[in-house]
């Protein structure tokens, strides 16, 4: 059974070389954003664990901003600027993946057979 799926695989890469590279880069990138993205959260998490009371250490970034109180042009973000920041990157993706599915699926196969 995997057999066919890599006969399928190796054809569909001869017969449309762009595309199959497209296709293989954007998961590449992906699985390495993911990796990237795991091996940062381990990092957080497992910052000074070691210690006995590990959950008292603070870390420098809690005093920046008290440290920072005195400049001029200080600013001091909340945590929902971020949360919203990633909620409103989600939803253009979501609406952006939406629309183009919406649209090849309206679309007629006739004429995207034609064209390529």
């Amino acid at each position: 059974m995997f057999k066919n799926y890599f006969k399928t695989a190796w054809r569909n890469l001869v017969r449309n070389p762009r595309i199959s590279l497209i296709n293989v880069g954007g998961l590449a990138i992906g699985i390495a954003c993911a990796i990237i993205l795991y091996l940062f959260a381990k990092s957080e998490f497992g910052y000074d664990t070691c210690y006995p009371n590990a959950d008292r250490i603070y870390r420098l970034y809690t005093h920046i901003d008290s440290w920072l109180q005195n400049f001029a042009y200080h600013v001091s973000p909340a945590w929902w600027m971020f949360g919203g920041a990633g909620v409103i990157t989600l939803l253009i993706a979501l609406i952006t993946i939406g629309t183009l599915s919406i649209k090849a699926a309206i679309a007629n196969p006739v004429k995207s057979l034609k064209t390529e």
